[in-house]
């Protein structure tokens, strides 16, 4: 039987492999693509690389921490005289000498269209590339107009995060949603907040926004199945959602980009398969779960936006026919389903020109309609709309809030005002000795 790592524990000598063990759930990259192992031009042929930490994941279960704590200068060579070439600077990992460097990969010079050589991802040698440096013919000097910063393309680098949730958004965008939901709510009641209400409201929801950070991710892709597909590149990681029954909200599997996972039926395993170059590929030997399943793909980005419900209907799905609703708010920019009759019911998003297999279909068309295609079972379906809004949106939607509850206030005091008058039997024309 083979051994289980459990790190760490008092009393129990480790190696190396086993701290790479506990290492490994992060994914490569840099620390940060602001300061860490930055490429800058330092006149002639030399570049200096900034301190910085980074990690790299040459496989499954082996990571390592890299920490370069002063900034290193790097010498190039000298350029083609008649051919341009484009060089690489990279941070590499070498298993053989157990040591990670800096190092230049010189391009291969070519008068026509000079091209970046290729970096390595084994085992053995990993690569993390910094920057591309531009090599005109003939020259000899590296200026900044030269250099590619390629930190955050994860294809070559990348900026390291953990490797199993990411950033932990999830709890802290629920809060906010629930606080908009409330202030919606207010709003569709008429029930205007007072401007000291409004600025604490203000205050929570910004509190919220600062802890919640900048990357997030986002849904950018829904389709039913197939044994394979091709994801597009923004894809970073897909969710697989059942389809088949009673529920619209049973999650199969999460994998992300370049990696697997499976998934066992009646005592029959299938496979998912999410491939670097954005094939996924699904081995069915069940012959159903996986069949019957929804891709819904999901991308880490740096927004500023936040989600913000601007209205709720109700959609039907019938058991005589195809059902068409009426066109949703405008600037619903997407939407959540949860069942109509079940109060805490996950919501799945779907954007516009996007469906989703439940049942026997359902699409949110781009002119903001729901098409649901005939069922066996006739139900109803929650729809919640939603647009995103940056903080300075929010502060014009507040202000206009303000500025109504201002108005509605002028208008209470007119309308007192007046049924004084009417009690007084006088009218705001009279002056006081006509009184």
């Amino acid at each position: 039987m083979a051994d289980i790592i459990t790190y760490p524990e008092n009393g129990i000598t480790y190696d190396a492999d086993d701290a790479s063990g506990y290492l490994a759930t992060r994914l490569s990259g840099v620390y940060s693509a602001e300061e860490d192992f930055a490429v800058t031009a330092q006149g002639g042929l030399s570049v200096q690389v900034s301190a910085g930490q980074a990690w790299v994941r040459p496989a499954r279960f082996k990571g390592r921490s890299i920490i370069m704590e002063q900034p290193t200068t790097v010498v190039l060579t000298e350029a083609d005289p008649v051919r341009s070439r484009i060089d690489r600077v990279v941070l590499r990992y070498d298993a053989a000498a157990k040591k990670t460097r800096l190092q230049v990969l010189d391009g291969t010079p070519d008068s026509a269209a000079p091209a970046a050589p290729e970096i390595s991802r084994t085992e053995l040698v990993y690569d993390l590339c910094l920057a591309e440096i531009r090599r005109p013919a003939g020259s000899t000097a590296v200026t900044a107009a030269d250099i590619t910063d390629t930190r955050a393309d994860e294809t070559v680098c990348g900026v390291m995060r953990d490797g199993v949730k990411g950033i932990p958004t999830a709890q802290l965008q629920a809060q906010v949603k629930a606080m908009l939901d409330s202030l919606q709510a207010e709003v569709d009641s008429k029930s205007f907040y007072t401007k000291a209400e409004a600025d604490a409201e203000h205050a929570k929801l910004q509190e919220q926004l600062n802890n919640i950070g900048s990357l997030t991710s986002r849904q950018v892709y829904c389709q039913s199945a197939a044994t394979s597909m091709t994801i597009p590149d923004e894809v970073d990681y897909v969710v697989l959602t059942n389809s088949a029954c009673t529920t619209i909200d049973d999650t199969c599997a999460v994998v992300a980009r370049g990696g697997s996972a499976y998934i066992t039926c009646d005592d029959r395993t299938d496979r998912i398969k999410f491939g670097t170059d954005g094939t996924l590929t699904l081995t069915i030997t069940s012959g159903y779960y996986l069949a019957t399943s929804n891709v819904l793909g999901f991308r880490y980005e740096v927004s500023a936006a936040f989600p913000c419900l601007i209205g709720t209907i109700v959609v039907y799905i019938s058991e005589w026919g195809d059902t068409t609703s009426d066109p949703v708010p405008d600037g619903t920019a997407f939407i959540t389903l949860s069942a109509n009759t079940v109060a805490d019911a996950r919501e799945i998003p779907i954007n516009r020109g996007q469906s989703y297999m439940y049942r026997y279909g359902l699409s949110f068309e781009t002119n903001g309609t729901i098409v649901t295609r005939k069922s066996k079972k006739s139900e109803s379906l929650k729809v919640n709309c939603y647009k995103y809004m940056t903080p300075s949106e929010w502060n014009a939607h507040m202000t206009e809030l303000q500025s109504a509850q201002a108005d509605a206030d002028e208008m209470n005091v007119d309308q007192a005002y007046r049924l004084t008058l009417l009690e007084l039997n006088v009218s705001d024309t009279d002056d006081t000795e006509n009184t």
